[in-house]
């Protein structure tokens, strides 16, 4: 929220005349509060209003129809909007399409939990995808490059290029431009067999790869891949595996309905999760499923 509106502000400051002005809606109206902490006043959706773009947050609650956004999506598809989807408002429009969601996109974290829960494997990885006058995205920092590409279409280049840099944001990413998924190790690092290493793991969770196979396939020695992963992420390759995987566990855990026997296996954890689960965590995956959900009430 705070990346669109922002990023309008700034545009209008920068600007001769300010350009933008901008409603902050609700399905009642009044004010809604964030897990963050912040709350929002917010106005009621209205059939009167005729928006060029809108951005919805929120609503990836699968337990509860009477967020779905449908409807609302539809009303300003028809009054003409593009409507971008950040996010947890992507995983909600992916459930509700199913096998119609082929390239659409979300967050990489959700897009986990929408194959495991839903078997829904179609979704993109980009930081975007259109489909119509729809537009789904990652959100998160990606929500910046989505904005201001979006600002780049009504401002000269020299204003979207102060703009940028306001925020000290180097480059605008394309919508094509690939998520970086979790554990990926920076570019910044110039370390390719580090890189390839991290990208394998990813690739390997549910069938995880023996660190010896690991280093046959790049082609070094296990000493010289612990002295890489010791020197830029500080830990062993044992232990940062392991740690992936158990990031991920937790992850479907706390965002599906999947079994602690089913979680373990999605994490390739198939002689148990639970002692090494608690052994990271400090809890049992039931004794924090139930944490979580007590939270939640």
């Amino acid at each position: 929220m705070a990346a669109v509106s922002d990023a309008l502000r700034i545009t209008n400051r920068v600007n001769a005349t300010p350009l933008f002005s901008w409603t902050f809606r609700s399905a009642q109206g009044g004010p809604v509060a964030s897990p963050s902490g912040a709350t929002v006043m917010t106005e009621p959706f209205s059939d009167k209003a005729r928006p060029e773009y809108v951005f919805a947050i929120g609503n990836a609650a699968a337990n509860a129809p009477a967020l779905s956004m449908g409807p609302t999506i539809r009303r300003y598809v028809h009054s003409g909007a593009q409507v971008f989807l950040m996010a947890e408002a992507a995983s909600r429009h992916l459930k509700e399409r199913g096998g119609e969601a082929n390239g659409l996109v979300t967050h990489w974290e959700n897009a986990v939990v929408l194959r495991e829960r839903l078997e829904l494997f179609g979704t993109g990885s980009a930081l975007a995808s259109r489909d119509g006058q729809v537009v789904t995205c990652a959100g998160m920092g990606a929500t910046l490059d989505v904005v201001l590409s979006v600002i780049g279409r009504h401002v000269p280049s020299a204003t979207l290029m102060t703009v940028r840099s306001i925020f000290l944001h180097e480059q605008i990413r394309d919508f094509s431009t690939r998520q970086t998924a979790e554990g990926a190790t920076s570019g910044a690092t110039g370390d390719a067999n580090l890189k390839r290493a991290v990208a394998i793991m990813q690739n390997r969770i549910e069938d995880p790869i023996p660190i010896g196979d690991l280093v046959k396939t790049l082609g070094i020695s296990s000493r010289s891949l612990e002295r890489k992963f010791r020197a830029h992420l500080g830990t062993t390759p044992k232990t940062y595996y392991r740690q992936l995987r158990l990031t991920r566990a937790n992850n479907l855990l706390l965002n599906t309905s999947m079994s602690v026997q089913e979680v373990g296996l999605a994490t390739g954890f198939s002689g148990g999760l639970t002692p090494i689960y608690k052994q990271f965590f400090g809890a049992t995956p039931l004794e924090m499923r139930r944490r979580r959900r007590k939270a939640e009430i």
